[in-house]
């Protein structure tokens, strides 16, 4: 090999070395996964595309907020009758509400590339439901997150008036634990269950101490239409096996159907009313009347139902069964969009009543 083409090639190589040899990072990043606006009627309705808010992208120029927006370190959202659900790269979610400003902080991004370390929240409330280590800053007022979901809102003083800018933020901590500070100070922890407000004139202190706090219905009640739709109605159709038990000797098969409502509450919880109606191999008839909650944090969902059962059935002998079964049922229910308010609802579940039924079931739900 000539000399002379040596160094050009031992340059070649450290280039691609310094290339090739460190995987690249990631990039920090925020979905916007869910929106909802006030419509032409004056009522809360989940949307692809609003007008009631911004994207205002760190190169400075403004845009509407959309369903699937991917925003990076930079970028500010500013809702107005708009509410929006974010999901950062790590998993979290955060829960804008109306007339509330978001800042995904420059440079907010960890060492873990995918990771949130800090956010600017400038108006109105966010819920936010961390996976990781965050510092919300509001003013002069700092949230550093020990916890996973917690509230921040600010606030006008007392006697303010309205209209104008927030004087307090108030942190409302709903699970774990949020240490509210000034910049550079130790501040105050304030566990689950617990509120505290704190002036942004850095000249008058924190509160003292936390009080206690316990979420209620208004609490949650901005978020409700963010990602969780407040009426679900479905319809399932179920198969059946009733195994043996007690002095039945073999196990009937059967299927039916099953139609059910359910409204949404705070805490990711669901009331849920059920009607089915099961017949089995053997010419029985069972009419299923139920009433629960279900818990639906995500993807998936857990209920529990108490369950009323009137059931009409031949016996070997060829008389006539007919009772009513007072029990319960739990199930296990996964949730796979099929578009903006339709879901497909793949369901296992299993219950007692005079005999244990397992039923696997498939159907369809309409958000509303």
């Amino acid at each position: 090999m000539p000399r002379s083409l040596r160094p050009l090639l031992l340059l070649l190589l450290c280039a691609v070395l310094a290339l090739g040899g460190a995987p690249a990072r990631a990039a920090a990043t925020a979905t916007v996964q869910v929106l909802s606006h006030v419509d032409a009627s004056r009522r809360w309705r989940s949307t692809r595309e609003t007008d009631q808010g911004s994207l205002f992208r760190a190169d400075g120029s403004e845009d509407l907020l959309r369903e699937g927006d991917t925003l990076v370190p930079g970028d500010r959202v500013v809702t107005r009758q708009a509410r929006v659900q974010l999901v950062l790269s790590d998993g979290s979610t955060l829960h804008v509400a109306e007339f509330s400003e978001l800042v995904l902080a420059e440079g907010g991004a960890t060492a873990d590339a995918d990771t949130w370390s800090r956010l600017e929240q400038r108006a109105g409330q966010v819920y936010y439901r961390m996976k990781n280590a965050l510092t919300v800053e509001y003013g002069t007022v700092e949230a550093v997150i020990e916890g996973t979901r917690f509230f921040v809102r600010g606030e006008a003083a007392p006697g303010a008036g309205a209209g104008g800018s927030a004087d307090e933020v108030v942190v409302e901590v709903v699970e774990g634990a949020v240490r509210v500070r000034r910049v550079g100070e130790t501040g105050t922890l304030v566990s689950r269950g617990q509120a505290i407000t704190a002036a942004l004139d850095d000249g008058q202190p924190l509160v003292e101490t936390a009080r206690r706090w316990k979420p209620g219905r208004e609490t949650f009640e901005q978020t409700w239409p963010v990602g969780r739709p407040r009426l679900v109605l479905g319809v399932l159709a179920t198969g059946t096996v009733l195994t043996p038990i007690g002095t039945q000797t073999t196990a009937e098969w059967g299927g039916g159907g099953t139609l059910f409502a359910g409204l949404h509450l705070p805490a990711d919880l669901r009331l849920v009313v059920e009607s089915g109606v099961t017949g089995t191999d053997l010419g029985g008839l069972r009419l299923k009347e139920g009433l629960g909650l279900s818990w639906e944090p995500g993807a998936l969902s857990v209920g529990g139902l108490g369950t009323v059962t009137w059931e009409d059935t031949a016996t070997p002998c060829d008389g006539v069964y007919q009772a009513l079964h007072i029990a319960g049922e739990a199930y296990l229910r996964g949730h796979v969009p099929l578009g903006r308010r339709l879901q497909l609802l793949p369901e296992l579940r299993a219950g007692y009543a005079e005999t244990i039924t397992v039923t696997p079931a498939v159907g369809l739900g309409v958000g509303l």
